[in-house]
């Protein structure tokens, strides 16, 4: 009986410790799953664009755009230096603003700043025409509207040195235009650039430090192009778009220190007239002084350009007086003998008229009076006569002529210059400039504080700087741009 009773409890001890053991385990397990690692967001994308997404490519997805991206660019000028233009350079720094729709994060309730926009489309922008290696400080931040779409932006600032090609053919009333070319790594069959009309592309006026020597006009000149380049045998086409600040020399320093110099020095040519004709020993040197003294002021010129090989305004205001000057030296070399002859045939003439032979003993005495003159060694050369001296004051008359016509060529070829960039100038104002409130003003004079005092923070900022001006539309563009305040394709406004 004791057995019966041992052998019932036993079981009933062993079903025991098996529920105990198999509760333990589910707690194990359930455990097990708790300390588990939750499982690995894969993408924020919806699936309608996954199949954007390529692979991996250096530890970041590489998407690419089915469709061509509108990239909206914004350039500011925030300080332009020296102006070379013996090397064709000028120093500058500049800000480049971007931005484009990214679809993929409508809507998305990640807070802007903890997306890692580096795993998405990027339009890949440089300055093209940068000299050497320039170091880029580069911001990027999402900003979403009110619809709640995204807008991704990317601020790139340098500076440094940008090359220019400097046209000098109205050297010094010459006129530059300092080009930053904006271009993508991308062909222009994925993107396309378009002036943002939000915040428009502007020069900052009060940060020009070679006012001293340059004028810088308030308007930029927009328009795009297409680089064409081979890539292993085949033509791609590359996107360009190019903003460029208008300066215009200040001719004052030329004007006082060579062409009233050089005015001074061909006007004292022609006191060498003053000299009698008959002595070209004393002429010629004066004349010749005159000449090497404008040999030496075109050096003097050629020091301020480069080797260029066609005549800037300068250069045909120096050789055009210099060739004056020559050619008042080669008169100078002949008059001498013609005023000379025409004395001589003139002395010979009133001498034959006046002496008539009444007889043979007056012929006799005249003969032997005359062969006694001629052979005298001892007499001096016949004094000019007034026919001699009209000769030589005309010829001065057509010299004075002459000079005072190219004088008034050139100042006639100076004045139209300046009428043609006054008509240039006010074809760069915008059509609706008169059409801007108080507010609009206000934003577009404060944009040098955007990019001066709050870049790279990606914050909404409230920017101030009264010298920023906007771009206008330029006849000279690939494809025309339209610069303002209003909307474009729908674009909503952004912070400014």
């Amino acid at each position: 009986m004791s057995e019966q009773v041992s052998a019932a409890s036993l079981s009933s001890t062993v079903r025991a410790m098996e529920r105990l053991i198999r509760s333990h385990i589910h707690v194990m397990e359930k455990s097990a799953k708790l300390l588990e690692p939750p499982p690995e967001t894969k993408t924020l994308v919806p699936s309608a664009v996954s199949s954007m997404l390529g692979k991996k490519k250096g530890g970041k997805e590489v998407i690419k755009k089915q469709d061509k991206v509108t990239v909206y660019v914004k350039v500011l000028f925030l300080k332009i230096g020296v102006i070379d233009t013996i090397h064709d350079r000028y120093t500058a720094e500049i800000m480049v603003q971007t931005k484009w729709r990214e679809t993929s994060l409508d809507g998305s309730k990640i807070p802007p700043g903890e997306i890692d926009l580096g795993s998405y489309w990027n339009p890949k922008v440089a300055i093209s025409n940068g000299i050497g290696d320039l170091k880029y400080t580069t911001t990027n931040f999402v900003e979403f509207d009110q619809i709640g779409r995204a807008w991704v932006y990317e601020r790139r600032r340098t500076n440094g040195q940008f090359f220019e090609f400097m046209e000098l053919n109205k050297f010094p009333f010459d006129g530059q235009d300092l080009t930053v070319t904006i271009t993508s790594e991308r062909v222009d069959s994925e993107l396309e650039f378009i002036q943002d009309d939000s915040g428009e592309s502007a020069v900052n006026a009060e940060a020009f430090s070679a006012a001293q020597e340059w004028k810088l006009h308030g308007k930029v000149n927009i328009w795009t192009k297409v680089n064409v380049k081979k890539v292993n045998k085949k033509k791609m086409r590359y996107p360009c778009f190019c903003v460029a600040a208008k300066v215009a020399r200040r001719p004052q320093f030329f004007i006082y220190n060579i062409i009233v110099i050089m005015f001074s020095i061909c006007s004292l040519a022609f006191a060498t007239f003053t000299v009698k004709p008959e002595a070209p020993e004393s002429r010629l040197p004066l004349t010749f002084f005159l000449v090497l003294t404008t040999v030496t002021f075109k050096f003097v010129v050629n020091k301020s350009l480069p080797k260029i090989s066609y005549l800037t305004y300068l250069d045909k205001y120096i050789l055009g007086s210099m060739v004056i000057l020559c050619t008042i030296c080669i008169w100078h070399s002949i008059a001498g003998s013609l005023v000379n002859n025409a004395t001589q045939n003139t002395s010979a003439t009133s001498t034959t008229a006046a002496t008539l032979p009444t007889t043979t003993k007056a012929v006799a005495v005249t003969t032997t009076l005359s062969t006694s003159v001629v052979s005298c060694p001892a007499i001096s050369k016949p004094p000019s006569t007034p026919f001699g001296k009209t000769i030589d004051q005309s010829i001065m008359g057509v010299f004075a002529v002459i000079y005072v016509g190219f004088h008034l060529c050139f100042i006639f070829l100076i004045i139209c210059k300046g009428a043609d960039d006054e008509v240039n100038e006010s074809l760069n104002v915008s059509e609706d400039d008169d059409d801007e409130d108080a507010e609009k003003k206000e934003s577009r004079s404060n944009m040098a504080m955007v990019a001066l005092g709050l870049f790279g923070n990606g914050d909404k900022v409230s920017p101030t700087s009264d010298s920023m001006a906007k771009a206008s539309p330029q006849g000279q563009t690939t494809q025309p741009i339209r610069s303002g305040g209003r909307l474009q394709n729908g674009l909503p406004p952004v912070h400014e």
